[in-house]
């Protein structure tokens, strides 16, 4: 469990600098200060893997090596707002992590955790869960969101679409080994779906 205080203590500069805490077995690990990006940033998502911590808001994308509390890399064109549904994750291996963005720049995209260089792009989708194996990505269908599409995470192309829903669907999510998803929709109804069939 990780959280982060970006109104931590005035800089050398003057700015402010951003705090991670992070909990681990039922104790608190001593605070990381973070290096400032150059302004105050206001995070929206953040993920964490070993030594590397990627957060994203206003302005942008960022991560930090938490062993250092140094910039790795930032990108202020990603950026993320509390009013969507994006999302922040690292694979399960922690050598890649994913941002899927909802809004102008609709997209999902795969990056490096060394270096935050790009490795692949799917631009366009709207995704509204992430397997956390990566093995696929859900979308709704836009006619009426009432429909789920998932997606092949290699090539983007949808596997099967799920249909039952009489409402739009306002939340989803996989379960932890990605063989189910869960679906609440305005029809006062939830599904589990079974996708491995």
């Amino acid at each position: 469990l990780a959280y982060v205080d970006y109104r931590g203590p005035v800089s050398k500069t003057g700015l402010r600098t951003t705090q991670v805490t992070i909990l681990s077995g039922g104790s608190f690990r001593e605070s990381v200060t973070l290096e400032n990006a150059g302004e105050e940033r206001f995070i929206n998502l953040m993920a964490f893997s070993g030594d590397r911590i990627v957060a994203c808001g206003s302005p942008g994308l960022i991560m930090w090596d938490l062993n250092t509390g140094k910039i790795i890399f930032t990108d202020d064109e990603k950026r993320s707002d509390s009013s969507r549904r994006d999302t922040l994750m690292f694979s399960l291996d922690g050598k890649q992590f994913i941002i899927a963005t909802r809004g102008i720049n609709d997209g999902l995209e795969i990056r490096n955790s060394v270096d935050g260089s790009l490795v692949k792009t799917f631009p366009g989708y709207r995704p509204r869960a992430i397997s956390k194996d990566w093995k696929w990505f859900a979308t709704l269908d836009g006619m009426g969101n009432e429909n789920i599409q998932i997606h092949d995470m290699e090539n983007g192309e949808i596997e099967f679409t799920l249909r039952g829903h009489t409402g739009q669907i306002s939340d989803i999510d996989f379960s932890a080994d990605g063989s189910r998803l869960v679906s609440v929709a305005s029809d006062r109804t939830f599904k589990i779906w079974d996708l491995t069939k």
